[in-house]
């Protein structure tokens, strides 16, 4: 199979296209979740929940512990969320007449959201998908089931003497939202949360789409991320950030923040050094993680009670895809990686380079960062050959072989990719190499 994966703001100028990914996308949110230990692997609720929440495993409600599947700070970040989208794609082409479906990205080059995901309403153009409007898929979720968050711990926030109870749990039914709204509904929160919105709506049609879009531009050029070190300092926002990453000199230190934390620190004179220059901190190597974290803030917002006030984007604002637990459920989340994976292909291309960890650095345990994921060991050595869990060579019929980062090799790739801007045409090896899973990704 051979699929084109494209800007979803050039999906949407071809009305046929855009219909039948609202369809796919629409079905697998409909479809039912199954029961545990026997879990619908087509189900938009049962995808999303692999990121985060609902936890499983040691990580319930052990906070040492990873309750998700989702890798972030080590090296698997980017392999794994290349898995990710994988098994959401498959989900989406088996839908019945869907089989051609390719995810889109979202382009963010662009400084303002596509105008597809902003509008709560979709009409389809093609009668035979139904006459009436529906609830837009792609601009949120509603929950089939809900979750209890046992990891909500309580944290005192600046000028408040209270401890307030950080809780990410949800209600069965309750609908993903974006900056400028607030999805907190624990106990310490709802009538907070309720009061916050409902201001907001007061505030008239358009205005939260216009904050949000604000702010999407304003973490794309500017912004200082909170809790960063010295040579974060010189941060310009991530549409640089995304650039200065293809420049990262081996794939340990492009795939994750903890890694290239320590390559920094190693590469950067300290600020006590008779050497030291400010000036030089533009020199840093910046990992993909860092623009994709940025634009999780962006789209989520993320006034945490911890947060100093002049960190804070948009007073309340708690959207979805501003925290692990539950990003995965705001269907943005798959369009954001779509194009991170688009990044992490540049980089290959561009430096022609196998995915190769260095033994023992900062960044290849399983410790680092977040905590062991569900399957994994405690201080697990991370590397090319790690399964990346739960995903298998059929994701959705849960068949073959785990998957390993070596899939995304160029010289063992079971992908094969062309790219707009750095083009390497698919000659009969690389195709060859695609055959066990049969599957070639064009990205222009």
């Amino acid at each position: 199979m051979t699929l084109t994966r494209r800007s979803i703001t050039e999906v949407a100028k071809n009305p046929g296209q855009l219909d039948k990914l609202i369809h796919a996308f629409r079905k697998i949110q409909e479809a039912d979740p199954g029961e545990p230990g026997n879990p619908n692997l087509k189900s938009f609720y049962v995808i999303a929940g692999l990121h985060g929440q609902p936890f499983r495993g040691a990580g319930y409600a052990n906070s040492a512990w990873w309750g998700g599947y989702c890798h972030h700070g080590n090296v698997l970040f980017p392999t794994w969320h290349r898995a990710y989208l994988f098994h959401l794609e498959r989900a989406l082409q088996a839908v019945p007449g869907c089989q051609d479906v390719a995810l889109p990205y979202w382009d963010e080059m662009e400084d303002e959201l596509p105008e597809i995901f902003l509008r709560p309403k979709y009409k389809f153009t093609n009668e035979a998908y139904g006459t009436a409007p529906i609830d837009n898929p792609l601009h949120s979720y509603v929950l089939q089931q809900g979750f209890f968050d046992k990891l909500a711990r309580y944290v005192k926030s600046e000028g408040n003497d209270e401890p307030k109870l950080q809780d990410y749990g949800k209600h069965t039914g309750y609908r993903t939202v974006r900056c400028p709204y607030s999805g907190l509904v624990g106990k310490d929160d709802l009538k907070e949360t309720i009061q916050h919105n409902w201001m907001v709506d007061a505030m008239g049609m358009g205005y939260a789409d216009k904050v949000l879009n604000e702010n999407v531009k304003r973490w794309l050029h500017s912004g200082v991320i909170p809790g960063r070190d010295q040579w974060d300092s010189g941060y310009v926002g991530a549409k640089m950030d995304y650039q200065r990453s293809l420049e990262a000199p081996n794939y340990t230190v492009f795939s994750n923040i903890t890694s290239a934390g320590r390559w920094n620190d190693d590469n950067i004179s300290h600020v006590s050094s008779p050497d030291y220059r400010p000036q030089n901190l533009n020199k840093y190597v910046s990992p993909l993680e860092r623009p994709h974290n940025s634009m999780h803030l962006a789209v989520g917002g993320h006034d945490f009670p911890d947060l100093k006030e002049n960190e804070v984007r948009f007073k309340a604002a708690n959207g979805d895809m501003g925290e692990n637990d539950t990003a995965g459920f705001d269907p943005i989340f798959f369009f954001h990686h779509c194009f991170v994976d688009k990044v992490f292909w540049s980089w290959q291309e561009y430096n022609r380079k196998k995915i190769e960890v260095i033994p023992d650095y900062p960044g290849t345990s399983s410790v680092d960062e977040q905590g062991p994921t569900p399957k994994m060991v405690a201080d697990s050595a991370l590397d090319e050959n790690t399964p990346l869990y739960p995903f298998k060579e059929d994701p959705v019929e849960d068949y073959g072989r785990y998957l390993t980062s070596v899939v995304s090799n160029f010289e063992r790739k079971s992908f094969s990719v062309t790219l707009r801007t750095l083009t390497r045409a698919c000659n009969d090896q690389d195709v060859a190499s695609t055959r066990r899973l049969g599957y070639i990704i064009i990205i222009i």
